[in-house]
């Protein structure tokens, strides 16, 4: 199993985490997800407000998404190189970036993502996929 944010791992079964879950509504068929609500014990991320859903292939843990609120790009990348630094094993980090284009013409715009993305797996072929569904069909 490969450990993300000496929390998570790639490859736990579902009973692991089952009390800090909620269920989301099925995104991928033979995919499901669910909103972690348990606390994240890591000082990389106690300055950012975001969100963490898992994604589990017959009750294994395969992808983790974070979701941000306004982050800046240097910091995303920031994490996302964390992340690959401290994590054992293979893996992939996808991210994303969403600009609101309302922002345009704006006086003072400086054209900031109002949220981010980093998806993490250790296999790439199916999520990668889901990825960017869900990253363009959350506009």
């Amino acid at each position: 199993m490969t450990k993300i944010l000496n929390q998570f791992y790639l490859g736990a079964p579902y009973e692991d985490l089952e009390f800090e879950l909620l269920v989301l509504p099925e995104k991928l068929q033979g995919i499901d997800n669910y909103s972690y609500i348990g606390v994240v014990h890591t000082p990389l991320l106690e300055n950012y407000t975001y969100t963490i859903e898992l994604f589990y292939e017959w009750d294994i843990l395969k992808g983790i998404l974070f979701t941000f609120q306004s982050l800046a790009s240097e910091e995303l990348i920031h994490i996302r190189e964390t992340i690959l630094e401290e994590t054992t094993g293979e893996i992939n980090v996808l991210s994303a970036e969403r600009i609101n284009l309302s922002q345009l013409g704006s006086p003072n715009s400086n054209l900031s993502p109002d949220m981010s993305y980093l998806f993490i797996s250790d296999v790439l072929d199916i999520y990668s996929k889901f990825f960017l569904y869900y990253v363009s069909n959350n506009t």
